[in-house]
């Protein structure tokens, strides 16, 4: 036989035995391949992803240790490829990128009986896909943040399995059925409970969260309209039956009343932060109430109608958010300056009260300041940002 047929045919008998070792691996199931890469370095692992969907998934599930404690994911946008191509391991946490495939979740459902802070609300998989029994995994959980069609059979089972949650956050594509909101309201240990977007209200639904969620420190609401007319608005109220409300955040648009936000400042007095951004509908009158809060530190009303009289009246705080309240000056934001001595950021996007004057009186006001304490104004303008430079001599300012 002669030597050039003898290579020949060694090169085809050792190309048909990669190809019989191609089909064998690719023969095994996602658990047999996540075992055999989770042996691989995680350099190795990141490469091994590009190869194909099936290999990727399984590295996925190499990362994914039971005794996980915590799962994040985040925006591809954010990271660099190399990143978002990988899964990170942080001690007990774990986190990937929204790319989180159905085998993956579905994986994390089955195993991860330890976990305790689940954050999947940029998953593109539908969680209310998951078999509802599969759940009970998941005693163990106290924060929890999805973005799923939420059915009453969904918030039946999470209630039921889920006892210990503590943080619930819900970011609806589509509306929220406002039976499960209230069967979510069951949830005996909640504390922080966040609704976003798309989600819709009855007035059932406010009642329930008001007279139910009594341990309420955290609550969130941002939505695009309420079911109920404008005469039964005044159930908002019901809102100041948690007085263990430290941080409260309401985007509601005009259903906002004054009504409320005096109930508020009348009987929730241990907040701290207030954000109503966008309320249109309330007035000064209600938001001078405001200033009976002792504790209250953060306060947002941008893009509502205010003035110096009523900034120069609040004590105590550490931030103020006023992007485009047309209505302020120099003087009443001097004036604010001077009466909150730990105040470390202003923002006034789309205001021209920023001007050399106030510049000059906060770099008097806080060139003292011996609380260590930077306060930072925030116009979002480089041109001022860059002429104010050379007027700014104390250490504790900083405009932007």
């Amino acid at each position: 036989m002669s030597a050039k047929r003898i290579c020949i045919e060694k090169d085809k008998k050792t190309s048909d035995d990669d190809k019989v070792q191609k089909v064998v691996i690719n023969s095994l199931d996602y658990d047999s391949l996540a075992q055999i890469f989770m042996l691989l370095p995680v350099p190795e692992r990141i490469d091994i992803e590009g190869v194909c969907v099936k290999w990727k998934e399984a590295c996925q599930l190499s990362c994914l240790p039971k005794e996980i404690n915590e799962i994040h994911l985040f925006f591809e946008s954010l990271l660099d490829q190399k990143q978002t191509r990988s899964m990170r391991m942080h001690g007990s946490s774990y986190e990937a990128s929204r790319e989180l495939s159905a085998e993956v979740l579905y994986t994390i459902f089955c195993t991860c009986k330890n976990l305790k802070h689940l954050d999947i609300v940029h998953c593109r998989n539908d969680v209310a896909e998951i078999p509802l029994e599969k759940w009970i995994s998941f005693q163990n959980l106290q924060y929890l943040a999805i973005s799923c069609n939420m059915t009453p059979d969904l918030a039946d089972t999470i209630v039921k399995y889920c006892k210990n949650l503590k943080h619930l956050r819900i970011n609806n594509r589509h509306h929220i059925i406002n039976t499960a909101l209230k069967t979510l309201t069951e949830l005996e240990n909640l504390e922080c409970l966040i609704l976003l977007n798309c989600i819709k209200l009855n007035k059932e639904s406010i009642i329930a969260i008001s007279n139910n969620c009594k341990k309420l420190k955290r609550l969130e609401i941002s939505i695009r309209s309420i079911y109920d007319p404008p005469s039964s608005l005044s159930d908002l109220d019901e809102i100041s039956k948690l007085q263990y409300l430290e941080h409260l955040k309401l985007c509601i648009g005009k259903s906002l009343k004054d009504s409320t936000i005096i109930a508020i400042a009348n009987n929730c007095k241990n907040l701290k932060s207030l954000e109503i951004a966008g309320c249109s509908a309330i007035t000064e009158t209600a938001l001078v109430a405001l200033t009976k809060l002792d504790n209250l530190q953060k306060l947002d009303v941008s893009f509502l109608h205010i003035t110096d009289s009523f900034i120069s009246k609040l004590k105590g705080l550490k931030e103020l958010h006023c992007d485009f309240c047309e209505q302020l000056t120099e003087a009443g934001f001097i004036q604010l300056i001077k009466n909150n001595p730990d105040l470390k950021e202003i923002s006034v996007l789309g205001t021209d009260s920023i001007t050399i004057d106030l510049v000059i009186a906060a770099d008097q006001a806080t060139k003292h300041r011996t609380n260590g304490i930077i306060l930072h104004i925030r116009k979002y303008d480089l041109e001022l940002t860059q002429a104010f430079k050379s007027i700014i001599k104390s250490q504790w300012l900083v405009v932007k």
